[in-house]
């Protein structure tokens, strides 16, 4: 509960109780519990596929945001989306992979 707790504190997750079902939270809400549950393990990488689909703007806002702080400390992150402006404002680097036959690499973005 202690871990919880601290990883709720970290990543600014609003919810009305630790005990309350992950389901009564917004999607915004529920994204950051599930990132919550990849720290947990203190991972050296973390792979996240359309990070923000389905949730609203101040939500992504902040998931971007903490995507960004979790790289800073030297979490590796492996990010698929679907969205090219979302890859251009998270990711240093970005590979383009079409139907798995060719690969085009787009190179170093900062």
């Amino acid at each position: 509960m202690e871990q919880a707790k601290t990883l709720g504190e970290r990543l600014n997750l609003k919810h009305g109780g630790l005990d309350l079902p992950v389901s009564s939270l917004s999607g915004g809400n529920q994204q950051k519990v599930a990132i919550a549950k990849m720290l947990s393990v203190n991972p050296k990488i973390i792979l996240m596929d359309e990070p923000t689909r389905g949730i609203d703007v101040g939500a992504k806002v902040e998931i971007h945001a903490l995507l960004r702080r979790l790289a800073e400390e030297g979490i590796g992150l492996v990010v698929v989306s679907s969205e090219l402006p979302e890859l251009i404002g998270l990711c240093d680097r970005i590979l383009v992979i079409c139907e798995a036959s060719s690969v085009v690499k787009l190179g170093q973005m900062k």
